[in-house]
């Protein structure tokens, strides 16, 4: 992003670098006819002085000679910078173009780039959550063979106990009736 908007502020300045240019080669164009226009004030005195010396044809030929000598020279100057200008900004453009050019291409493959990993990562997200949910599931089924191991142990220490309490029950009939009978007692043999 930042590289478009880098592009795009020179591009901008070339677009003022343009609009200074146009102002000078305005500027210059107002020269040429400012130039042009003293000339042809030259070229009216000199003219008004033929009128007042008709005899000097040749001075007269001259100074015609040197007025269109200097409007070609101005003229070809004018045309030789505007197309040396011309091509300046033509060539800068065309600068400015590759580089827009190779920016597009560069931020295009980025992106390009950046979908193949959010990609990547919703594959690695949707892996994730599938393992979650096994996990999940593992757990749970774990958890409820707990209960059902904890719940079988809780049974088995109940019927331990009654069976204790029974058995202590037993013992002391047995040794009440032992005493009576003559009859050892079990757990001292």
């Amino acid at each position: 992003m930042k590289e478009l908007e880098r592009t795009q502020a020179m591009l901008q300045e070339d677009k003022r670098e343009l609009e200074t240019l146009q102002l000078a080669s305005q500027l210059q164009r107002a020269e040429i006819v400012h130039q042009d226009q003293l000339i042809e004030k030259d070229r009216q005195e000199y003219n008004k002085e033929f009128a007042e010396a008709k005899n000097q044809e040749v001075t007269i030929k001259t100074l015609k000679q040197k007025i269109n000598d200097y409007k070609q020279t101005l003229g070809s100057k004018a045309e030789s910078l505007a197309l040396g200008k011309e091509q300046k900004l033509q060539n800068d453009f065309t600068e400015k173009e590759r580089k827009l050019q190779e920016t597009q291409t560069f931020l295009a493959s980025k992106f390009e780039e950046a979908d193949h990993k959010v990609q990547a990562l919703e594959s690695t997200q949707t892996e994730l959550c599938d393992l979650k949910a096994k996990y999940d599931a593992e757990s749970t089924a774990k958890v409820d063979e707990v209960e059902v191991i904890m719940t079988g142990l809780e049974r088995a220490n109940q019927r331990r106990e009654v069976v204790q309490r029974e058995t202590g029950t037993l013992r002391e009939q047995l040794s009440s009736a032992n005493p009576a009978a003559g009859h050892p007692d079990p757990e001292r043999t």
